[in-house]
């Protein structure tokens, strides 16, 4: 996955013959599109006390995805002062 890969721009129109797509290209963003809409279907319907632990794992299945080798978030809470 060291290969450099060009998406199209969502400006670019069906028929712009400039843009080309290498088929790894595709296939990455196929993918891609598969890890999210897995990750979101698991999200819609997991209990409320289960929600931090699964974006925990689903930030770290993006990660890996994405050849991270680390990835975190933060919890704000409303509390902080400026």
């Amino acid at each position: 996955m060291n290969e450099a890969i060009a998406y199209p721009s969502p400006c670019d129109s069906p028929d712009d013959a400039s843009v080309q797509v290498h088929p790894i290209a595709l296939d990455e963003q196929l993918r891609f599109e598969r890890l999210i809409t897995e990750i979101s279907t698991l999200l819609m319907h997991i209990p409320a006390d289960e929600v931090e632990r699964q974006i925990v794992t689903a930030l770290g299945r993006v990660a890996r995805f994405l050849g991270f080798e680390v990835a975190a978030y933060s919890l704000l809470t409303g509390n902080a002062t400026a």
